[in-house]
């Protein structure tokens, strides 16, 4: 099995929007999100996806792989409406 490696620089990001897909390759977005968490703890990580219907902030049932369940587009526009409306 072919395991690709992706070297972030993690200190100039202060959130990270995943997918569900990369470039056609499944990816794994728990254990990606895992992994990001462990590295930084302050990183807001967000999980952009066409299957939520509406976009909401990560609870405790989500395992806290992400803070954010972005409804598609996953635009940096969207995301700041809906992080600028509920996080306050």
């Amino acid at each position: 099995q072919l395991q690709e490696l992706y070297h972030l620089p993690l200190e100039q990001y202060s959130t990270i929007i995943m997918t569900d897909k990369s470039d056609g390759q499944p990816c794994d977005v728990i254990d990606v999100g895992g992994i990001l968490r462990r590295a930084d703890s302050n990183l807001r990580l967000v999980w952009a996806s066409e299957q939520f219907k509406l976009s909401a902030v990560a609870t405790t049932m989500d395992g806290r792989f992400c803070d954010v369940q972005l409804a598609l587009p996953a635009s940096p526009d969207h995301l700041e409406i809906f992080l600028r409306s509920s996080l306050r």
